[in-house]
């Protein structure tokens, strides 16, 4: 994948028959998106579309894509587990489906309200991969400050330094490293701890 995707790049993209987006690859067939290639307009424009169960469709990228050996550390790397859940969600109702269909009814027939949330979460999933694949190529530098509360009363505040894709990967970062703070004490009644800052360097 190359690291440094600009606006205007896209991939094609389909569903497996048992549930999970899928992405071309030119050697490898459909696989994950970090591994998918990369088409210009132009090329998108020349490109003949792959055989799918499913029939492909373009998905544009925003923006630049991060490459996932560019980062060292597990820590810094963008946060899937949103699109992994809704995954595991569309592939479970479409195993759902598969498996109690009659073979002469249609899913959408058969249990609408499923075959409708389906489509939901596919729609869902396809927007959370196009964030994913449009966050910058290498992780910002975040200063997020925490402040540490007592019943509801703010009593101490530390400041860490992270580096992350976005602010919510930062905030998490933050948060961790909070965990071995001294004021992270359970002796502390009614402890809480909130993020402050969100300035990026």
């Amino acid at each position: 994948m190359n690291p440094s995707i600009a606006q205007g790049a896209f991939v094609i993209a389909t569903r497996a028959v048992e549930g999970g987006l899928l992405f071309w690859n030119d050697e490898d067939g459909f696989v994950d998106l970090d591994q998918a290639t990369v088409f210009s307009e132009a090329e998108m424009r020349e490109c003949s579309m792959p055989i799918a169960d499913d029939p492909p469709r373009w998905l544009a990228l925003p923006s630049r894509r991060r490459d996932a050996s560019d980062a060292s550390v597990d820590s810094v790397l963008p946060n899937r587990a949103r699109f992994e859940l809704l995954d595991r969600v569309y592939a479970l109702m479409s195993e759902y489906l598969a498996d109690e269909c009659p073979d002469d009814e249609h899913w959408e027939d058969f249990d609408t309200d499923i075959d409708r949330f389906r489509s939901e979460i596919a729609d869902l999933q396809e927007q959370e991969a196009a964030y994913l694949a449009a966050l910058p190529a290498q992780p910002s530098r975040f200063f997020v400050e925490i402040e540490f509360l007592s019943d509801r009363e703010p009593f101490a505040t530390e400041t860490y330094e992270v580096d992350a894709f976005d602010w919510t990967d930062a905030k998490r970062a933050a948060f961790r490293r909070a965990d071995d703070s001294p004021y992270d004490n359970d002796r502390i009644p009614a402890l809480d701890r909130r993020a402050l800052d969100q300035g990026i360097y």
